[in-house]
């Protein structure tokens, strides 16, 4: 899931998500794990490097019968989920999406790599390449 983020934010959305050699990690990477259901937590030395699934996101796993994820690529093997989707309890709130100090929300055509702020939670598409625009 942490690599699944990172790649996310350099081929989909054609942002650098660390810095100094790809050891820290910056806000462009605590967004996109934050959006994709991770919660992020800041290291001094490594940045918003330390992740771990939320209860949403443990919660989709659940509902959708996933019996084992691989969460980090430093482990072993997967990690096993006890209980299957019955194990779901529900109503967990997922990651708060970015809004910085003005109140505007950042967007990014996954395509082209354009962008868009906005003061409100908006749904748009890009005209040029008819797809969706992500919240970073």
């Amino acid at each position: 899931m942490h690599e699944m983020c990172h790649m996310y934010a350099e081929t989909v959305l054609h942002l650098a998500s660390t810095s100094n050699r790809g050891i820290y990690h910056n806000g462009v990477f605590r967004s996109v794990a934050e959006a994709h259901g991770l919660v992020v937590e800041r290291d001094a030395k490594y940045g918003w490097s330390h992740t771990s699934p939320s209860d949403a996101l443990i919660d989709w796993i659940l509902v959708n019968d996933i019996q084992e994820i691989k969460l980090n690529r430093d482990e072993p093997t997967a990690y096993h989920i006890p209980g299957g989707p019955k194990a779901a309890n529900g109503g967990a709130e997922g990651a708060k999406p970015k809004v910085d100090r003005s109140g505007t929300r950042r967007y990014v055509c996954p395509k082209c790599g354009t962008i868009i702020r906005a003061t409100r939670e908006v749904r748009v598409i890009c005209a040029d390449c008819m797809l969706p625009f992500v919240q970073t």
